[in-house]
C-alpha cells in the first residue's frame, strides 16, 4: 500500500481527481506564475541544460541530444506537477531522475510534457538533475539551428505548475529555458 500511495497521488495531479473544477490562486493584480525578484529569493530555481552540438556529432548520435533539467536552488520539496515545451519540430522522450517517481504526460503535437512526481523519501533539499530529456532533432537540422526546451508554468488544459514543499505551496519557481543549438564543431 505504501508504494501504491504516491502513484495514486501522483495520477492525481496529472488528472484533477478531486472532481471540483480547478482555481488557480490569484496574487493582487500581478500575473500568478510570474518570475519575480521576491520569488528568485525565496523559491526553487529549475534550469534547462542549453546543449551545443556539432553537426558531425549529431549524426553520430542518430540526431538525438541529452537535455537535462536541474534544480539548482532547493529550499525542500516533497511532491511537484510542472511541465516543459519542446520546439515541435523533434520527437523526446523522458528518463526520470533516480530520487523522484515520475509520472509524465505527453502531447507530441504541441511538444508539450507534463510532469507530477514525488520525493522518495522525506523532504528532498537536494539539487541536481530532476529529468533527462531525449530529443531527436529532425533528420534536416543544420550547423546554427536551434530547437527549444523550455520550462512550462501552464499545463496545454490550463492547469499550473504547483512545488509542494514540507509546509507551503509555493505558486511559482524561478526558471531558466534551454534547448539545442547546431554548431559547426
Amino acid at each position: 500500500m505504501r508504494r501504491l500511495l504516491p502513484s495514486l497521488l501522483c495520477l492525481c495531479l496529472l488528472t484533477g481527481c478531486s472532481g471540483q473544477p480547478e482555481t488557480v490562486q490569484e496574487w493582487d493584480d500581478a500575473p500568478p506564475l510570474a518570475q519575480t525578484e521576491t520569488a528568485a529569493a525565496e523559491l526553487l530555481h529549475i534550469t534547462v541544460e542549453q546543449a551545443e552540438i556539432s553537426l558531425a556529432r549529431l549524426q553520430e548520435q542518430s540526431y538525438t541530444v541529452p537535455v537535462q533539467v536541474k534544480l539548482t536552488k532547493n529550499p525542500g520539496i516533497v511532491a511537484a506537477e510542472w511541465g516543459l515545451q519542446v520546439d515541435t519540430r523533434c520527437r523526446f522522450t523522458v528518463e526520470e531522475g533516480e530520487d523522484f517517481h515520475t509520472y509524465t504526460s505527453c502531447d507530441a503535437e504541441s511538444g508539450c510534457l507534463w510532469a507530477a512526481w514525488l520525493s522518495s523519501g522525506e523532504t528532498f533539499t537536494d539539487t541536481g538533475t530532476l529529468l533527462t530529456v531525449q530529443v531527436t532533432l529532425p533528420a534536416d537540422a543544420q550547423t546554427g539551428d536551434s530547437f527549444a526546451v523550455s520550462y512550462a508554468a501552464v499545463s496545454p488544459t490550463g492547469k499550473p505548475h504547483v512545488w509542494l514543499a514540507d509546509t507551503d505551496l509555493a505558486y511559482g519557481a524561478v526558471w531558466e529555458d534551454g534547448g539545442i543549438t547546431v554548431t559547426d564543431s
